[in-house]
């Protein structure tokens, strides 16, 4: 009879608190919060309304008639779904599975690709400690997800090449083209599909070649993955004009990314800031998993390549930290030593910690999942309302009821990120000045924001040229602190989270 493995609970416990408890748990207590969700869900209640994909900045005065690539209307259209179906509370429950399956995937292709269990789950660990400023309900998500299969497609394919290196094998390429229909609708983020094809062939080039200077037979097996590849990436790219844009969204894509005020407009965009802490420890601990990885012998160097590629992305803006923990994680648990190699190293110490096997316990499993379910249960939010799945200080609600009941119309300076709450709350009626959607405002747009958010020189002619009939805003911001020292405006209302001036009549 074979014995028991040791410490089967504990396995269990950490996989089911990895999946489930952990970050449902997290993700439910932190409520919704994101600026872009609500947005979202009134253009895709356009979508349903109106059966096509809005072409003009629609819900904004001030970009009304600029054209808009709406590149995440398949999200939109989602969560508009999701939220006539389950409410807030819906929104929020997607938000946490997806999110479990994330860090779920990034466990399961660790090990999958032969990683043991405790690296395979601290790298999920550490990607989910990594991310957590991150957690938003946001199509981003969608992306994380992809990304994670779209480079698993690809090693599954490269691995069955290089070991049937006689057989011309597709089997884990042909899904490729239909999962980049699918990014492309969702998310704007669908180039990086590529980026990981190009870290792929160049990766597999150059391990050919160091292969062939170190005397090893010719690998015709790598040939014949770079050959698949390219019979993938035709396909793949065929796929990206098949979305209400067409090939528009390419050009999108490039327009975004040379918008010089995203920088300064969007804080997402900019450098990383490692003074904070929450961001710098877990970043810094996968860049040293990642530098002894590199050291091991046995490193694939397509994913080298790409993690290479993902940390340059990080390093240019705070947003794509995330990549770096989907893109090396699986590297990273692949190398890192085994349970055996650590009692090899410290044979002492591994004396003293093993002892003998301890038989499973049903009863203590069953237990250990009740527990997590039950404080998973205790941090869900208590109620299905938008107070009760929200953060009480993300929105200005009583703000925009005070709006609602006052009568007050258009033009209203908003500030930015409360745009996509005011469009939904308002259903329209109310178009904005200012939203997060950087893509349809651009540079001349969203310089009159900065000024005026800012107190820059010319913020006063932004004033004259709107002729605003109110400001919604955060009380301690500089804006109305100086409105409040004008004679032009007064507070007509006021509260810990946003404050309304109203101009005097003269």
């Amino acid at each position: 009879m074979p014995a028991a493995r040791p410490y089967p609970t504990l396995r269990r416990c950490l996989l089911l608190w990895l999946i489930g408890g952990g970050t449902f748990a997290k993700s439910l207590h932190d409520r919704l919060g994101d600026p872009d969700i609500w947005f979202h869900v009134r253009a895709g209640e356009y979508l349903l309304q109106y059966g096509c994909v809005p072409r003009t900045g629609i819900f904004s005065y001030s970009a009304a008639d600029r054209p808009w690539i709406a590149h995440e209307w398949l999200a939109s259209l989602l969560f508009a779904l999701i939220h006539r179906l389950g409410g807030p509370l819906g929104l929020l429950l997607w938000r946490s599975l997806m999110l479990a399956l994330v860090f779920a995937a990034i466990y399961f292709i660790a090990r999958q690709r032969g990683g043991a269990f405790y690296p395979a789950f601290f790298v999920a660990a550490l990607a989910m400690a990594g991310t957590l400023e991150f957690w938003g309900e946001r199509a981003y998500l969608w992306t994380y997800l992809l990304f994670l299969l779209w480079n698993h497609l690809l090693w599954r394919g490269r691995h069955e090449c290089l070991s049937c290196p006689g057989e011309r094998r597709l089997r884990f390429l042909w899904p490729l083209p239909l999962t980049m229909l699918l990014w492309v609708n969702l998310h704007g983020a669908f180039p990086l599909g590529f980026l990981s094809m190009a870290a792929y062939w160049i990766g597999d080039w150059i391990e050919e070649r160091l292969r062939l200077r170190a005397g090893a037979a010719n690998p015709s097996g790598h040939r014949r993955f770079r050959q698949a590849l390219l019979a993938a990436a035709l396909p793949s790219l065929l796929a990206v004009p098949l979305n209400p844009n067409g090939f528009a969204i390419v050009g999108f894509v490039s327009d975004l990314l040379r918008t010089p005020a995203i920088t300064v407009w969007i804080e997402e965009w900019r450098q990383p800031d490692f003074h904070n802490l929450l961001l710098f420890i877990p970043f810094a601990l996968w860049l040293a998993c990642l530098a002894a990885a590199l050291t091991r012998r046995k490193t694939d160097m397509p994913e080298v390549i790409l993690a290479a590629a993902t940390l340059s992305l990080a390093l240019g803006s705070v947003r794509h930290i995330p990549l770096c923990y989907l893109a090396a994680g699986p590297l990273i648990a692949c190398t890192l030593p085994r349970p055996e190699e650590w009692r090899l190293r410290f044979p002492a110490l591994a004396a003293r910690l093993s002892g003998p096997p301890r038989p499973e316990s049903p009863l203590a499993n069953w237990a250990a999942a009740l527990f997590l379910i039950a404080f998973t249960a205790l941090l869900s939010p208590k109620g299905t309302s938008f107070a009760d799945c929200t953060r009480p200080d993300a929105y200005p609600v009583a703000a925009a009821d005070f709006i609602e009941r006052r009568g007050i119309g258009p033009p209203i300076l908003n500030q930015d990120d409360w745009g996509g709450y005011l469009i939904w709350r308002f259903g329209g009626r109310l178009p904005v000045f200012h939203d997060t959607r950087a893509e349809i405002y651009g540079d001349d747009l969203g310089m009159e924001y900065i000024r005026t958010a800012n107190l820059l020189p010319g913020w006063r002619q932004v004033f004259r040229k709107y002729r605003f009939q109110a400001v919604l805003w955060e009380p301690e911001a500089r804006l109305p602190q100086a409105l409040t020292q004008s004679p032009d405006w007064y507070v007509a209302y006021s509260d810990p989270v946003a404050v309304v001036l109203l101009p005097r009549q003269p």
